[in-house]
């Protein structure tokens, strides 16, 4: 997944605009899926919509169909939610998002 920038929907929520291409690779299981989370510090917030989170990184919709496993055992997420794990998230989120800019010049 690309990042190419950052906005904010018709509700104004903070969004995260990215690009994908196309992957080729095997499911993974439930089981490897949470395993491979747990290891880059991830933890299961809800097994409703496939919720994971750190206390700054929020990221749903990551089930069987949207993680990949290559033939050389590279892991890819394909069209999961990311977003800024904020406090209204409720999934013991940190980070504060604001509107304030201030250039130095």
């Amino acid at each position: 997944m690309k990042v190419l920038g950052f906005g904010r929907d018709s509700n104004d929520e903070f969004k995260i605009i990215v690009e994908q291409p196309f992957i080729q690779g095997l499911r993974m299981t439930d089981e490897e899926i949470e395993t491979f989370m747990s290891n880059m510090g991830f933890v299961l917030m809800n097994r409703k919509n496939w919720t994971y989170a750190t206390p700054t990184i929020y990221l749903s919709d990551i089930h069987d169909e949207n993680v990949l496993c290559s033939e050389n055992g590279t892991v890819f997420v394909v069209d999961c939610d990311i977003r800024i794990n904020t406090p209204k998230l409720r999934n013991n989120g940190i980070r504060l998002l604001n509107n304030n800019v201030v250039i130095d010049i």
